[in-house]
């Protein structure tokens, strides 16, 4: 090779390259490619700054530890990674909601047994006003404890809350009482037992909920099973004869009672999205308080409290401390992870433990009957339990 030619070639590599790299410096003495301004010296090559739109942008096909180090800018919750760990902790820990909801129920079918000795020896408002204003302070206790203040409020929350201790509440337990004076237990069996189905439907209406067929398929087994529980207890009790216009509304005041509760588990859904359950139970129950407490007082005038066994009283504390307190705390938070339709279906698990509780303590009778339904009980939870 010729050395003249190998330098002339080398020579134009170099300049090829310095041009690419807008290092070439022509006669002038200004660098080409370099911006102009005061912040540039002629007596120096450098390097142009890239600009930031030509900084290389993540794609969908870089690995996805790249893209999540290139979105610097957005939030942690957006990362692609921290999604992925996200639905991981879900999967895990997607049972917890669940139990909360089972167990609360079984908290509030205890308090049927519970129930039975208390209206033996006390007045159902002044029991109501003794349970609420037993469970009032200690939640708010617990509240202050925990969270360090009082729930910030505005006036749609008090409407909201105040209109889910109304209907869940009050009304539920007045139009369940006087219901049943009206119509017969049997019938009052198989329409509370629609409360799962009331609820579904509620919660598509209200909060435009989509229920699978496993959800539809949940709910009606929890309907069969309820029916089943009640009207294998043979239908005592009631007023039997009653018909006409008294057994009509009888049938109202108890369907009035399913509404009403429907309403506290989709009502119970809306608040919890924004305060936590602890709030909104500590908020109910002080608004159940104000609602019982005239009628209760009433009552109270015409009591000898010292008639009430120590089998009452400790039956009240169990109604304010483990139904109320602990068991308002868990469904809100259960109802608060899933939907209100599949919230609804855990309701069953009230009646089967009211079911077991009374065989064991107070030596009812269990029928084959009672068995079927804990089983489609069972079944539904299941089915709702699969969300997809």
């Amino acid at each position: 090779m010729c050395p003249q030619r190998s330098t002339s070639s080398a020579a134009a590599f170099k300049t090829g390259s310095a041009a690419r790299h807008g290092s070439l410096r022509p006669p002038g003495g200004v660098v080409v490619g370099a911006r102009a301004g005061p912040a540039t010296d002629p007596t120096r090559t450098s390097r142009p700054e890239r600009p930031s739109a030509a900084l290389p942008r993540c794609s969908e096909r870089r690995p996805l530890r790249w893209r999540a180090v290139c979105n610097l800018h957005q939030p942690l919750s957006d990362w692609p990674l921290h999604r992925s760990a996200e639905r991981g902790n879900m999967k895990r820990s997607s049972i917890g909601p669940y139990l909360d909801l089972t167990l609360a129920m079984a908290l509030v079918g205890s308090s049927v047994v519970a129930g039975k000795i208390i209206t033996r020896e006390f007045p159902v408002f002044l029991a109501s006003g003794l349970r609420f204003g037993l469970a009032m302070p200690v939640l708010v206790l617990i509240l202050l404890a925990k969270e360090k203040r009082l729930p910030v409020l505005v006036w749609r929350d008090y409407r909201v809350l105040f209109l889910q201790a109304l209907t869940g509440v009050f009304l539920f337990s007045l139009f369940l009482l006087y219901g049943l004076r009206y119509t017969t237990s049997s019938e009052s069996s198989i329409i509370t037992s629609t409360t799962p189905g009331v609820t579904a439907l509620l919660a598509a209406l209200i909060l435009g909920e989509r229920l699978n067929r496993w959800k539809w398929a949940g709910v009606g087994l929890c309907v069969a099973g309820i029916a089943a529980l009640q009207l294998g207890s043979g239908g005592e009790g009631g007023a039997e004869g009653t018909r006409g216009s008294d057994h009509l509304l009888g049938t109202v005041l108890i369907l009035g009672a399913v509404v009403c509760e429907s309403l506290f588990t989709i009502l119970g859904k809306i608040m919890t999205a924004k305060l936590s359950p602890l709030a909104v139970s500590t908020v109910v129950v002080a608004f159940g308080f104000v609602l019982f407490l005239p009628q209760a007082a009433y009552e109270a005038r015409s009591f000898s409290f010292s008639q009430a066994s120590m089998a009452g009283w400790l039956s009240i504390v169990h109604y304010a401390l483990a139904v109320t307190v602990l068991g308002f705390i868990l469904w809100y938070r259960g109802v608060s992870k899933v939907s209100a339709a599949t919230a609804a279906v855990f309701t069953g698990v009230l009646p089967v433990s009211a079911l077991i509780l009374s065989y064991f303590l107070l030596h009812e009778e269990l029928r084959a009957a009672h068995g079927l339904g804990i089983l489609l009980i069972f079944g539904g939870i299941l089915c709702a339990a699969r969300e997809r």
